[in-house]
C-alpha cells in the first residue's frame, strides 16, 4: 500500500491537498496558503530551515518589517528570542550571522538620546565586554573610539567603565603593537577629538628635544608663527627709495612707504604673499596697515605675480624676496594711475598721508 499527497494551487489564494491511498483519492481539503507554508516548514530540520532562512535574506526581511511595521507584539518576540538565545550563552554566538545580524537591527532601533544613561551603560556593556579579544584588525579600534566618543557627547553624565575600557584595549593594542600603519589609524582615530592644546602637551613629553625650526632667520623679520604644517614670516621692509621698471620705462629712486610682507611657507614653498604699507614706527598689534599704493597687489593684499618657483628650504632665503618683486616690471593691474605715481616719487620719499587704510590691524594678519 502506498499512500501520498496531491498538492494543486487555486487561483484563488487556496491549496487543496488531496491524500492518495495506491492511487486512490481517500480525502481532500482546502487550505490558506500562508497555512500550507507554515505546515510545510514544521515538517523541516531546523538546520534546513535555518538554511533555507539565510538563503531567502531573512535578515533583511526583519528589517523591512522594523523599519514600516507597527506590530509591537512580534517586536517584543524577536527581542525576547535574541535575549534567549544570548542568555543560553551559546559558544561562538557570534559567528552565526543570522544572530548578529538580527542584534544589529534592533539594535539600530534604539534612540540613544532616549535611553537613561543607566541603561545605556548596561546596552553597551554587554555589547562590548568582549572587546579585549578584537585583535585581528586595527580599524575596528578606530571605529569603536570614533563612534563612542561622539556618542559620549551626548550627555554630560555619559562617562561609562565601557568607554574606559575601550580607550584602554586601545592603548594596550599601540603599545603591543610595531606596526607604523596600525599606529597612524589609532592616532588619527584620537587626534580627530583630542583638544589642540592636549595634542600639542602629549607630542612635547613624547620628543621633548624635538626641534621645531633649525636655520637662519631673514634679515629684518619682525614676525614668526609655525604650524605643523606652515610657516608664517612677516619681513619689514623700511621706507625708502628702489629703482623701479614700468612696463620698459625705468624710474629711479621712487619713493616707497614702509611695507610689511607677509608670507606663509608649506613644503618648502611659498603659498602665498601679501604686502602691506604701515606708517608707525613702532609695530604692535594695533598698528593699522595700509593699501599697497603701486601695482600687482590686490585689495586683500596677496599678490598678482608668480614665485611658485621659489626653493625655500630654509627660512633666510625669504630676504631677497621683497626685492625681486620690486625690481620686476609691472603695469597698471589692480591700480590706476601707476605711472604717473612713479614720476611724481622718483627722486624723493613716498607721501604716507596719500595711503588707504585697510579695515585691518596686525594682529589680524598674525
Amino acid at each position: 500500500m502506498t499512500n501520498s499527497l496531491v498538492i494543486k494551487i487555486e487561483d484563488n489564494n487556496f491549496i487543496q491537498v488531496e491524500n492518495m491511498e495506491n492511487g486512490m483519492p481517500i480525502g481532500k481539503r482546502k487550505m490558506l496558503t500562508d497555512d500550507f507554508v507554515l505546515c510545510m516548514l514544521s515538517l523541516m530540520e531546523d538546520r534546513e530551515l535555518l538554511s533555507f532562512l539565510m538563503k531567502n535574506d531573512y535578515i533583511e526581511t526583519i528589517k523591512t518589517y522594523l523599519k514600516d511595521g507597527e506590530d509591537e507584539e512580534i517586536f517584543r518576540e524577536l527581542m525576547k528570542i535574541v535575549i534567549d538565545r544570548v542568555e543560553d550563552e551559546v559558544d561562538n554566538l557570534e559567528q552565526e550571522p543570522i544572530y548578529t545580524g538580527l542584534l544589529i537591527q534592533l539594535l539600530e532601533k534604539v534612540d540613544i538620546e532616549k535611553v537613561k544613561v543607566g541603561s545605556l551603560e548596561k546596552i553597551l556593556d554587554s555589547v562590548f565586554k568582549k572587546v579585549e579579544h578584537l585583535n585581528d584588525d586595527v580599524t575596528i579600534f578606530q571605529k569603536l573610539l570614533l563612534l563612542l566618543l561622539e556618542k559620549g557627547q551626548v550627555s554630560p553624565e555619559l562617562k561609562t567603565p565601557v568607554l574606559s575600557k575601550i580607550l584602554q584595549v586601545a592603548t594596550n593594542k599601540a603599545i603591543s603593537t610595531e606596526n607604523q600603519e596600525q599606529l597612524l589609524i589609532l592616532l588619527e582615530s584620537i587626534l580627530d577629538k583630542a583638544d589642540g592644546k592636549l595634542v600639542e602637551k602629549t607630542l612635547s613629553k613624547s620628543n621633548p628635544n624635538r626641534v621645531i625650526y633649525n636655520g637662519f632667520m631673514p634679515k629684518n623679520i619682525v614676525y614668526y608663527g609655525k604650524t605643523f604644517s606652515s610657516d608664517l614670516v612677516v619681513i619689514d621692509v623700511p621706507k625708502g627709495q628702489h629703482n623701479i621698471k614700468y612696463h620698459n620705462v625705468e624710474f629711479k629712486n621712487v619713493g616707497h612707504p614702509r611695507l610689511l610682507f607677509s608670507f606663509v611657507v608649506k613644503d618648502e614653498r611659498i603659498s602665498s604673499i601679501r604686502i602691506f604699507a604701515v606708517k608707525d614706527n613702532f609695530l604692535s598689534e594695533d598698528t593699522q596697515l595700509y593699501h599697497y599704493p603701486y601695482s600687482n597687489v590686490h585689495d586683500s593684499g596677496t599678490v598678482c605675480w608668480s614665485y611658485g618657483q621659489y626653493h625655500i628650504n630654509q627660512l633666510d632665503k625669504l630676504q631677497h624676496i621683497p626685492y625681486i618683486f620690486l625690481s620686476t616690471p609691472n603695469n597698471s593691474h589692480l591700480s590706476d594711475n601707476v605711472r604717473e605715481k612713479y614720476a611724481s616719487f622718483e627722486n624723493g620719499d613716498f607721501d604716507d598721508e596719500i595711503l588707504k587704510p585697510m579695515k585691518l590691524t596686525f594682529k589680524q594678519i598674525v
